[in-house]
């Protein structure tokens, strides 16, 4: 059987079962625990907020932190759709560190599917199958197996948009409904999420949709914005104020973020050459970018893509600026704009005359980001210790006991310590009015993992002592 004639299979070309492979190939490892070789430490606070509504307060609108020290841990976060939903998987099966990844893994397949079906209704079937085989293979494909709400969000909200365009078309309630409560979700589970409903402008200007359905979708959506902005900007800042502890990153200002952009220019750049699509992919797209602006618009989607890539990437570079260094220290920043991204190098592949050379430079995209992205699916070696630190400090000590832990400004360890406390650098641990200071707060007890570099010197009675870890006591009634 001839390349071409495998590949014009019908159930080859049919985007669900290349999502179906590519989440099953996703599934491998979806029970490892979050220590991860990358963003550990950013999935370990995801999983504290759902463990305390779990076992300190359900209440979704009081998020809680471990790494607060003596404080309740209560504290402003995007809002916690996400770690409510491993509550509630919890609360049925049990508390386990992996539900995170499974459901961003099912509610992103399921996004890449209305991603989709999105570009086959407005453009054609090639292009979706293209742009949406992109997306998964991008660093869309780690990062909707970890337990963080970036593709999450962005999943939601497109299957938002999707529901809001059918109410638009059908008028049916279900869809009014669906499309603001997913569109709701998403955009507070993570505010950059929002740009993926530029698409909803292009259509609020085709004359072929009711006005009366445009009139009642947008007056319907407005609650919607008025609720992100109160959590956001009022019930965020409230929670810092009133609980004591800053966790949340709410962006910095224009000129500074401006300034902070181009110290880290080099840093950025590579958030859209490599991070996003990896090489091969970001190749792609600059080609078929320049091919769309170069080539005499024969097609009036043409010039609609143009359009809706500028208007994508106008307001991404707002996120940007307000995020600062931030954008280009953290890969995952770029999540929501890698959409816009595999739409304009779908496209591009979708010109292309010879099928045979479009679908080969598509393998060679895929090989080529998952190559980069293998990694995670293997585990941070040096941490599985950390995985025995609760059986330890259960047998020496109590639950609601403050600790303080060697494990910096990464609340990992401290996460699997399963105690709420402070974590810190070796330097800060060993020095003696740091100590005082926490101990005076109400911290009993010092651990130390012993694969850190700079092992501090501690004049504290040790109660216990194995090859990868050292508990002392604070309170010689603990004794």
């Amino acid at each position: 059987m001839k390349i071409a004639d495998f590949i014009s299979k019908k159930r080859l070309l049919d985007i669900r079962f290349c999502i179906v492979l590519f989440f099953l190939i996703r599934i491998y490892g979806i029970w490892f625990p979050p220590i991860d070789v990358a963003h550990s430490w950013r999935q370990v606070t995801g999983n504290m907020v759902a463990r305390n509504f779990l076992e300190t307060d359900a209440n979704i609108f009081y998020p809680q932190v471990d790494m607060a020290g003596e404080k309740t841990g209560i504290t402003g976060t995007e809002f916690p759709v996400l770690n409510y939903l491993i509550y509630l998987f919890a609360l049925v099966f049990g508390w386990n560190d992996w539900y995170g990844r499974l459901i961003v893994l099912i509610v992103s397949s399921i996004g890449s599917f209305f991603f989709y079906k999105l570009i086959k209704k407005f453009f054609s079937e090639n292009h979706a199958f293209f742009s949406t085989i992109l997306l998964i293979v991008s660093n869309w494909f780690i990062y909707s197996r970890k337990i963080m709400p970036d593709t999450f969000s962005v999943s939601l909200t497109i299957i938002g948009l999707w529901w809001a365009i059918m109410y638009l078309e059908k008028s049916k309630i279900r869809y009014l409904i669906g499309s603001c409560l997913l569109i709701l979700f998403g955009v507070l589970s993570k505010i950059p999420a929002v740009i993926v409903l530029i698409p909803l402008g292009f259509v609020f200007l085709d004359k072929n949709y009711p006005i009366k359905n445009k009139i009642i979708l947008t007056a319907s959506l407005v609650p919607c914005i008025a609720i992100i902005y109160w959590w956001y900007f009022i019930w965020v800042p409230y929670l810092v104020s009133s609980f004591g502890y800053w966790h949340y990153y709410m962006g910095t200002g224009f000129k500074h973020g401006i300034s902070e952009l181009i110290s880290f220019k080099l840093d950025v750049f590579e958030k859209f050459y490599f991070d996003a699509l990896k090489y091969t992919g970001f190749l792609a797209f600059l080609l078929s970018f320049m091919y769309l602006f170069i080539k005499k618009e024969a097609r009036n989607n043409q010039r609609i893509l143009k359009l809706l890539f500028l208007a994508g990437l106008f307001c991404f570079s707002v996120f940007m600026i307000k995020s600062g260094r931030n954008f280009g220290v953290h890969s995952y920043y770029v999540i929501p704009f890698v959409p816009f991204m595999a739409l304009i190098a779908g496209w591009g592949l979708s010109e292309i005359k010879n099928r045979k050379i479009a679908f080969l430079l598509l393998i060679l995209i895929g090989m080529e980001g998952l190559a980069n992205q293998q990694h995670d699916f293997s585990l941070k070696t040096s941490r599985l210790s950390m995985l025995n630190y609760e059986n330890v400090l259960d047998k020496h000590t109590d639950k609601k006991d403050l600790i303080v832990i060697n494990g910096s400004e990464n609340p990992t360890d401290l996460y699997f310590t399963h105690r709420k406390g402070w974590s810190m650098s070796n330097m800060e641990i060993q020095n003696s009015e740091t100590i005082d200071s926490i101990q005076k707060l109400g911290c009993k007890w010092i651990i130390l993992n012993l694969h850190y570099p700079d092992k501090p010197k501690i004049n504290y009675p040790i109660v216990y002592k194995d090859e990868v870890m050292e508990l002392y006591s604070l309170d010689s009634a603990c004794l």
